[in-house]
Formats: structure tokens, C-alpha cells, sequence
């Protein structure tokens, strides 16, 4: 995935980029012939290349909008399976009452870490093949746990599988997401950089003509000299220092 070449917010280089490019459109004629080596349609792709950094910085926010709600819903499902496993281990403790092997290795009674999901869920499918045994069924069926109950116990394992698996993807369609964005933010900040220069070479700053044309190029304000700057306010000037009082 490429980085981003700069060190301010995406927000600003679309604010400051946004004004650039309008005034490149407004004195395309004058600066056409400096940025002819960028292509006869340079100044219609720059605008393109504008319009596409902003809705992949939304998509890339989306994308991480969406990855944390599968975060509650994969919440959800562990807390279903929970009371499914909880219930599936109390009843084979009753089934199988004094068989402490047995209910440690099939039913997994005493095992409750690792807690990371994969190990949750590796100790529930073995909960669940445990009481699809036909002897196990049996004597589980005689403390009211029946096949309706391993099917319920069967979903919400599934539950939480498609719920891991969903995340995951999204987890791909962020990074994919938020590297487009910054294939393209960092294009366009070399674009607006090149659109700058040339407007400083056609727009000199000893023109007494150009002081306010060269103002809408943002040459004070962009690229951010903070590097990080979450606006366009210059920072206020420094105070004076105290008079000295005169001598009595």
C-alpha cells in the first residue's frame, strides 16, 4: 500500500487543492503554456484526479465505518455462542457426572483460555461433534438436551464464523480502499506543486499586478508550513514585547 507523501491531513489538501485548481481554470490560458508538458488536458484531469481523492477519502472513512459495526455483530454472535456453550457443557456435566476425563476432553469443562476467537471457536466445534456422538446424544437427551439444541449450538458457531470472515474482508477493503486514496492524494499533491510553480513563474512576485492573482494560487497557506495543520488560519503573530518604561 503507498503512502502519503505529505504530512497534513487529506481534508486540507482537498480544501487548499479545490481553490488551486480554480484559479488554475481561471487563468488556464495564461499558464497552459507551462503545464503543456502534463498533457493538453491537464487542467480538466487535475479536476477529475480532485473529484476522485475526495470521494476515495470517503470511501476509505466508509470502509472503516462498516469494519466497526462488524465489530458489534461479531460481538453479538460470540455472545450467542457463549450461552450455547455454556448450556452444552452444564448439561453434559449432568450427563456425564464423575467422567472428568471424559467431560475435559469432549466437552471442554475447565477450558476456558486462550480467548481469542479462533481458540473459541476450535472449543465449541469440539463441544459440538461431542454431542452429535449417538452414545453421547443419548445420555444428553436424558437431561433435556436434544438435537434441536447441537443445531442451535451449530449456528451460532456458523454465526460467528461468517461474522470473522466478513471482517476480515472488510479488513482487505479498507487497506485497498486507503491505498487508492493515496495513490491518488499523492498525485494530485505533486500536480498541485507543479501548478504552483508554474503560476509563480508566470505570476511574478515583484508584479505589483499579480500580488492578488498570486493570493489565489494559496502560495501562504499550502503546502501547510506545520506540516500538519488541520486549517487554513495563519497562526497570529507573536506579541510585542513590554515597553520599557523611560527613566525617572
Amino acid at each position: 500500500m503507498e503512502d502519503i507523501k505529505f504530512a497534513f491531513p487529506v481534508k486540507t489538501l482537498l480544501y487548499e487543492g479545490n481553490l488551486i485548481v480554480g484559479a488554475l481554470e481561471k487563468y488556464s490560458t495564461r499558464l497552459a503554456p507551462r503545464l503543456t508538458a502534463r498533457g493538453p488536458t491537464f487542467t480538466a484531469d487535475i479536476r477529475s484526479l480532485y473529484a476522485s481523492v475526495a470521494s476515495g477519502d470517503s470511501a476509505q472513512k466508509t470502509a472503516g465505518g462498516s469494519l466497526g459495526g462488524l465489530t458489534e455483530a461479531q460481538d453479538a454472535a460470540l455472545t450467542v455462542l457463549a450461552g450455547r456453550f455454556k448450556d452444552a457443557r452444564e448439561s453434559a456435566k449432568k450427563a456425564f457426572k464423575g467422567q472428568d476425563v471424559k467431560l475435559h476432553e469432549e466437552f471442554q469443562v475447565g477450558i476456558n483460555d486462550p480467548r481469542d476467537i479462533g481458540s473459541i471457536l476450535a472449543r465449541a466445534r469440539i463441544v459440538h461433534d461431542s454431542c452429535n456422538v449417538p452414545a453421547n446424544a443419548a445420555a444428553l437427551a436424558l437431561v433435556g438436551w436434544i438435537a434441536p439444541d447441537t443445531a442451535a449450538l451449530a449456528a451460532a458457531i456458523k454465526a460467528v464464523e461468517d461474522a470473522d470472515k466478513e471482517q476480515e474482508t472488510q479488513k482487505g477493503n479498507r487497506l485497498q480502499s486507503t491505498g487508492d486514496r493515496n495513490t491518488d492524494a499523492n498525485r494530485f499533491y505533486d500536480a498541485l506543486l507543479a501548478i504552483q510553480n508554474a503560476a509563480n513563474l508566470e505570476f511574478t512576485g515583484d508584479d505589483s499586478n499579480s500580488i492578488a492573482i498570486r493570493t489565489e494560487f494559496r502560495f501562504a497557506t499550502f503546502p501547510p508550513a506545520s506540516g500538519s495543520s488541520d486549517n487554513n488560519t495563519p497562526p497570529p503573530p507573536s506579541p510585542a514585547p513590554p515597553a520599557t518604561p523611560p527613566h525617572a
